[in-house]
């Protein structure tokens, strides 16, 4: 994470989960948690973990929020990574984060 002030946060649990119901779950969160300009949701599939997550903002700060599962276990996680909007090294980390999350089963 070379990008300035950029902020990583993981919350695990274990719960038998769809990747259709992770889904709903982050879109019902980004809103919960009151993220603006949601305008960028993507799917994630393979390395065996299964999600989604989707782009906003908070407090003038640009969030990518994730919920992923791993379909071989019970242990899921949402994860939320904060930076500066004008920040493309803190942009491309954050993405590449999200991408590079594997499952360990």
């Amino acid at each position: 994470m070379a990008g300035k002030g950029m902020e990583l946060s993981m919350y695990v649990f274990e719960k038998r989960i769809s990747k259709d119901d992770m889904d709903d779950a982050v879109i019902k969160a980004a809103t919960e948690m009151e993220l603006t300009e949601i305008d960028t949701q993507y799917e994630i599939e393979g390395d065996g973990l299964d999600g989604y997550y989707v782009e906003g903002f908070k407090d003038g700060k640009r969030v990518m929020f994730a919920g992923m599962i791993d379909p071989k276990s019970r242990t899921n996680f949402f994860m939320v990574i904060t930076f500066n909007d004008r920040d493309k090294k803190a942009e491309a980390d954050a993405e590449a984060i999200v991408q590079s999350v594997r499952s360990l089963n």
